[in-house]
């Protein structure tokens, strides 16, 4: 019979050890930096099952991100060494969350990721397959789907693409989202393509919206910089008040933002609303026109939005310093009536919170244009 000597036992249980170790230590340093990077992205999963365990791969499955398993993980593939994870793929994450009154949201499982997020990821590819938010809103309960990858560039940033859809009465989107987090904490941009939306909500509706939106977040600048193009086919705020053929412009110029708005009131025949917020964040200014040839029509149009304001607290605000009230169209219709027009432009500028508005009658005769101007302070 073969023997082996003592030494040589220790020997190649020494070698098979080493073997063992080689082929699961990385498995097991994987587990550790992927809680590592859970914990990175505002994740502390509270059960993990290891489903798997192979050189240079951790497979995990059934991840509950709180206590009660509102939120969740099927699987995770992680791939790696010694020195780290290389990639990972997570397959249908599951987010349950809500918002009140349209505030940040509350997930369950899941914290805001720390300030520094993007010099940690070191990832060189991360694939989020199948995720899926639910939400609930003051509209109900949303869902929202997406699917992402991030991928680490050769200048150290990580580019991320992805789709976010949803689908269902309250609300329709499809829209594609490519990213940049630029690395040492550089800033990040944001491209998104809005190829559908549509929201059928009790007090807003929008239909046949398209379009695209820049966002740059660079560090140094504090606040994001926004700029895109929006259309839509009609936008409905409130029970009475509805645009239609609606176009929106955003732009910026040294970080201060402007929003340019042209669209056509519904329900009323040949009225249209031009409107120009410049200064923004820092001190907006509004310049507002809707023109029309009808007075019945426009003294109709301010009652109705006045209806719908009153419905929207916040939004309310922004009309008080007109003083449209009752007895005031009154007064304003009366005005008008005893003017000569060909047509009536009702204008609207100032700061948010101190509006002035007036009616402005113009008639053209023997190639002149004249104009009557009607305040609508009574004072």
């Amino acid at each position: 019979m073969f023997k082996i000597s003592r030494k040589k036992s220790i020997a190649l249980f020494l070698l098979l050890a080493m073997i063992t170790a080689g082929l699961f230590l990385p498995s097991v340093l994987i587990e550790k930096k992927l809680l590592r990077h859970m914990a990175d992205f505002g994740f502390t999963p509270t059960k993990i099952t290891a489903s798997d365990l192979h050189a240079g791969i951790a497979i995990f499955s059934d991840i509950h991100l709180d206590q009660k398993g509102f939120s969740t993980i099927d699987n995770i593939v992680a791939k790696g060494s010694i020195t780290g994870i290389e990639s990972a793929t997570i397959d249908h994450l599951i987010l349950t969350g809500v918002t009140k009154n349209w505030g940040i949201p509350s997930i369950s499982g899941w914290e805001w990721p720390k300030k520094d997020l993007p010099g940690k990821i070191k990832l060189k590819a991360l694939d989020f397959k199948n995720t899926q938010l639910d939400l609930m809103t003051p509209e109900g309960a949303l869902r929202f789907n997406s699917d992402a990858q991030m991928t680490l560039q050769p200048d150290g940033s990580q580019k991320i693409s992805g789709i976010l859809h949803s689908k269902q009465n309250q609300l329709v989107l499809d829209t594609q989202w490519n990213a940049i987090m630029r690395s040492r904490n550089r800033g990040w941009t944001i491209a998104a393509e809005i190829r559908e939306a549509r929201i059928n909500f009790e007090k807003l509706g929008i239909s046949r919206t398209s379009g695209w939106l820049n966002i740059d977040g660079e560090k140094k600048t504090g606040l994001p910089l926004f700029s895109g193009q929006l259309s839509a086919g009609q936008l409905k705020f409130g029970k009475n008040t509805a645009l239609s053929n609606i176009n929106l412009t955003i732009d910026n110029v040294n970080g201060v933002h402007s929003l340019i708005l042209q669209a056509n009131v519904a329900s009323y025949k040949n009225m249209r609303l031009t409107a120009d917020v410049r200064d923004i964040p820092a001190a907006p200014t509004i310049e507002a026109t809707i023109e029309t040839k009808s007075l019945r029509d426009l003294i109709a149009f301010i009652a109705s939005l006045q209806k719908d304001l009153e419905t929207s607290e916040k939004s309310n605000f922004f009309l008080t310093s007109l003083l449209i009230t009752p007895g005031n169209l009154e007064r304003l219709e009366r005005q008008i009536r005893r003017a000569r027009y060909d047509t009536l432009a009702l204008t609207v500028t100032g700061a948010p919170y101190d509006l002035v508005g007036k009616i402005v009658a113009r008639h053209k005769k023997n190639g002149t244009v004249r104009q009557h101007v009607i305040s609508l302070d009574p004072g």
